[in-house]
């Protein structure tokens, strides 16, 4: 198996779960802090399918030179080849974006707990605050899905969304 599709599954994987979290698990036990652990699985799955496309375009030959470590570093040959090539949209990198801010924040944050129907987590000197909600991390799953449908597509995987 190529390391590609390894990426790939592992994404599809990844978001099979966030799906589930959301979908079935949260409505039953309505623990806001399953939130985060939602996210965490919808920015990996992203995460992993941007690495699943770039080892794509490096194993043939679409990327030239190194292969690149680091999120910046992948985001840029994301931004400069992949995303022209295949007319994959900047929406999906706003909602990486918008993503690892939250989960930074989440792990910078000293006090973190669930108010209502949302998540909050504040700063150190509680100078900035950062929330999420179920509608939210909704929002967040619409994008993913068509985001890793589309690399599915491109990469020929096959299994996609199955979680095999």
């Amino acid at each position: 198996m190529e390391a590609f599709q390894k990426f790939m599954n592992e994404a599809n994987k990844s978001l099979h779960i966030a799906d589930h979290l959301l979908y079935v698990t949260y409505p039953s036990i309505r623990e806001v802090s399953l939130l985060i652990k939602i996210s965490e699985n919808i920015y990996i799955a992203m995460l992993l399918a941007i690495d699943a496309l770039l080892s794509y375009d490096y194993a043939y030959k679409r990327i030239s030179g190194f292969y690149p470590e680091g999120f910046s570093a992948k985001l840029d040959v994301f931004k400069a080849k992949s995303e022209q090539r295949y007319s994959i949209g900047r929406g999906y990198l706003i909602t990486l974006l918008e993503l690892r801010e939250l989960i930074e924040h989440h792990r910078k944050s000293t006090i973190a707990f669930p108010r209502q129907d949302h998540y909050l987590m504040f700063s150190h000197n509680y100078s900035v605050m950062k929330g999420i909600s179920y509608e939210k991390v909704q929002s967040y799953i619409q994008e993913a899905k068509p985001f890793i449908e589309k690399i599915n597509r491109i990469i020929g995987n096959y299994d996609r969304l199955s979680g095999r």
